[in-house]
């Protein structure tokens, strides 16, 4: 995949793959979502399962992507090339796959999942991959924005995969 930011917007929008300086940010949006969604009874992720450590592993493997906006972090997703726990059954190379989207509350409402999902089908078309997959927790919210973004579900309802139940979706790369 391209190490080539995308920008965007009047708001000097950049989307692109993070590096070591990034991290630390990550994990604050990270956090905060986690966090917010706590405190509006839908709680997805535990604030404890994000560190710098695991988010400079994920810079190293290439997979964190860091959204910005006017010079301060915005946004920030996970994008791998595969995802054997969700996706067992998947053709190596055919997809990329999108874990751990989350935006800034500041930024909330600005249309960074439409921007990052947006990147990432370019990141696939680039590597030849047809699709951009995800899953998540069957949650209405979440289901219509990824809804808005183009996806459309993969299965007829939720599945089992490793202990979680999961909504999967995809969308053609562009």
């Amino acid at each position: 995949m391209s190490a080539r930011p995308f920008r965007a917007g009047a708001a000097e929008r950049e989307i692109r793959f993070a590096g070591g300086a990034d991290a630390a940010a990550a994990v604050v949006i990270w956090r905060e979502a986690s966090n917010w969604l706590a405190t509006i009874g839908q709680p997805l992720w535990s604030a404890a399962d994000f560190d710098v450590a695991s988010a400079l592993a994920a810079v190293a493997d290439g997979e964190l992507v860091l959204g910005v906006t006017d010079g301060r972090p915005a946004a920030c997703m996970l994008l791998s090339r595969s995802d054997p726990l969700f996706w067992p059954e998947a053709v190596a190379g055919a997809a990329v796959y999108v874990h751990k989207l989350a935006v800034t509350r500041r930024q909330a409402g600005a249309g960074w999942p439409t921007a990052m999902f947006d990147w990432a089908a370019r990141q696939a078309a680039e590597i030849g991959a047809d699709v951009i997959r995800l899953d998540c927790a069957p949650r209405a919210d979440l289901v219509r924005i990824y809804r808005q973004c183009g996806f459309m579900p993969v299965d007829p309802g939720p599945v089992s995969r490793g202990g979680y139940t999961v909504l999967r979706f995809e969308r053609r790369a562009v």
